[in-house]
Formats: C-alpha cells, structure tokens, sequence
C-alpha cells in the first residue's frame, strides 16, 4: 500500500473523490467487512490487516456532508517521510508547516483520552483532513479523510 497522504486528495491510491465499489476493485478483498445499519445512515468498515488500514464509508442523512470516507491507518508519509516513530512535537511541527506553505489558518480540535493503562491524545485538523492520536506523546495512528471548506 502507498501510504503517501495528499491533502484533500486522498491517501496513496485511495482517492476520495472516488466510489467506493472502485476503491474496493483498488484495495481487494478485506480481512474483515463490518457493516451497521441504522435509521438514515449507514456504515461499512473495511479491515485490511496485510495494508495496516481501514476504509470507512458512512451515509447520514441528517450530517453534512451526508457521504463521507476515512482512512485509518497508523503508517503515512507526507512528502516521501514516514510519521512512523514521530514524537508529538515533531510532527505538530510538521502540521504547523503545512498549514503555513498552504496560507491555511493553523487550527485544530483537542481531546485527551484517558484509559487504564495509557492517556490518548487527538488532534483534529478538519481544514486539512486529518485526525493524528498519540499514545505516550508518540504517534499512534492517523485518520484522513476528505478537508472542510
């Protein structure tokens, strides 16, 4: 899997402009399909354990937009570099640059989860289409999906 993220374009050859029949054909057969009706809206989750990404497709009818898909994955590379290993500061860095290169306001949302064992941080950067968690201030996994306007 090219795991190359491109900001309001998708990540690698998952495109996100595209159907998701046609990111199936791309990605192949999932390890595990978990799908959840409810009223108005739905989600399919696609697993793929050999890629180390999610593919997530929802539909609500009362969200805006109303179809949207992400990405998870705890592997990406911005700009031929891995974020693998990356502690939160460094790649907070990295975040503050792109927004400064792309004249984009640099603004995020913040939640500190706090489990048994470990505290989890996430950052949502919505205008640029990206959801970083880290686990002991090192990165931990990342969700794209396509930015707000």
């Amino acid at each position: 899997m090219n795991y190359n993220f491109k900001i309001g374009q998708g990540l690698g050859k998952i495109n996100f402009e595209l159907p998701e029949k046609k990111i199936l054909q791309i990605l192949g057969k999932p390890t595990n399909i978990d799908k959840t009706k409810g009223n108005k809206c739905f989600i399919n989750d696609y697993d793929y354990d050999d890629l180390g990404i999610s593919v997530i497709f929802h539909f609500d009818e009362f969200a805006d937009p109303k179809n949207c898909m992400h990405v998870h994955t705890n592997n990406i590379v911005y700009e031929n570099k891995t974020w693998k290993g990356l502690d939160k500061n460094n790649l907070l860095k990295i975040i503050r640059t792109i927004h400064k290169e792309r004249k984009i306001n640099y603004k995020f949302d913040y939640e500190k989860i706090e489990f048994n064992e470990f505290i989890q941080k996430e950052y949502n950067f919505d205008n640029i289409g990206l959801t970083l968690w880290f686990k002991d201030n090192l990165f931990n996994e990342a969700v794209v999906y396509n930015p707000e306007n």
